[in-house]
């Protein structure tokens, strides 16, 4: 039986983890947890076919449906997440050759979770994890399930543009902070309050900008965007996913265009 030091251990682990998800670099977002450095989306309320999930995960910028690199990610999964949930793991190139859909392979540590399924003969491409138990296992594509996503290992979520500014000369009345990462957290974790981070030649002072500041050309500033669909939901076919995410994840600072 554990004892009492074991379990405060782990109380502290587990509130560290939800204290970073809270917006060292990921987006403002309840829905989104840090492990790692990686930033990671689960909703449960949120379904979708397997590939609806992967175009929804790609919707963002350096995400892409989870992939797992380790059995301890793995096993901090199932203490973020419930039920079972789609996996970027897949074998629709080349049957039962299993890989993710960053094209990278199962790793051998993790090969002894997978349960493939034989008793079916439909077909049973994609893999769902099941936070209960840990496993694996692979699943026809068109079931609906909730799902994760996965971005890359320390991503910025911000795009930079040079020599872009305010009209006017510092010193501003927005908020500030003495670095550029904690302007950045503050920006992510205000959500679609803070429009942009402001970089001026005033050393050690980086600014927060909200509501819709004129931004223009300034020789001697920088401006960061965040930025943190990936604009690669275009086509009509996922418009209710892009109107989806802006309504339910509320956070996607710049207007995802979709053709009409």
């Amino acid at each position: 039986m554990a004892g009492l030091g074991h379990w405060l251990m782990l109380l502290v682990v587990v509130t560290i983890t939800l204290d970073d998800a809270d917006g060292v670099n990921c987006p403002g977002n309840r829905d989104w947890y840090m492990w790692n450095d990686h930033c990671y989306l689960w909703k449960a309320s949120l379904t979708a076919t397997w590939e609806r999930a992967l175009n929804i995960c790609r919707a963002y910028r350096g995400t892409d449906l989870v992939y797992l690199d380790s059995i301890g990610e793995k096993d901090w999964l199932t203490t973020q997440v419930t039920g079972v949930f789609w996996t970027g793991l897949n074998d629709r190139a080349n049957e039962a050759v299993f890989q993710w859909t960053t094209n990278s392979s199962l790793d051998a540590n993790l090969e002894p979770f997978l349960k493939k399924d034989l008793m079916n003969g439909d077909s049973k491409d994609c893999v769902e994890m099941d936070a209960n138990t840990g496993l694996l296992m692979d699943r026809s594509c068109s079931e609906i399930k909730t799902f994760v996503c996965k971005s890359k290992k320390f991503m910025d979520w911000f795009l930079k543009e040079e020599k872009r500014g305010l009209s006017s000369k510092p010193p501003y009345s927005y908020d500030s902070r003495a670095t550029l990462a904690e302007a950045k957290i503050a920006c992510l974790q205000r959500g679609t309050a803070c429009t942009a981070v402001l970089e001026t030649n005033v050393p050690n002072i980086f600014y927060i900008l909200h509501s819709s500041p004129i931004i223009t050309h300034n020789s001697v500033s920088n401006i960061y965007i965040p930025s943190v669909d990936s604009r690669r939901l275009q086509s009509v076919e996922y418009k209710d996913e892009v109107l989806f995410l802006k309504l339910v994840l509320n956070f996607t600072t710049t207007v995802l265009q979709t053709k009409e």
